[in-house]
């Protein structure tokens, strides 16, 4: 089953004059996607269940669980955009990705 992608639209930009908008390109494989909405979920679940300080639960666990399930929602990783890795598949040359 071949996967389709929905091509992006530029938008005029006030902040960037004439240029087109930066854009995040997805780094984030699907297997990585769902391995993150898990751990995401989990950690949010964690910060109402887990018996550690209001602080503790609000900072740790459900921050890195609202990271985790945006970052699987959008396909992005900023951690993997820093170090520059990708887990997105590489696509053959004359196929579109």
């Amino acid at each position: 089953m071949t996967e389709k992608r929905l091509e992006a639209v530029d938008f005029p930009n006030p902040f960037h004059g004439d240029r087109a908008s930066p854009r995040m390109k997805q780094n984030a494989a699907n297997w990585d996607r769902v391995l993150r909405a898990m751990a995401g979920l989990a950690m949010l679940g964690g910060a109402f269940l887990a018996p550690l300080p209001l602080l503790a639960r609000v900072l740790a666990l459900g921050g890195g669980g609202a990271y985790m399930l945006g970052s699987a929602l959008v396909g992005t990783c900023l951690g993997y955009r820093l170090i520059g890795i990708s887990t997105c598949p590489v696509a053959k040359k004359g196929t579109a990705a």
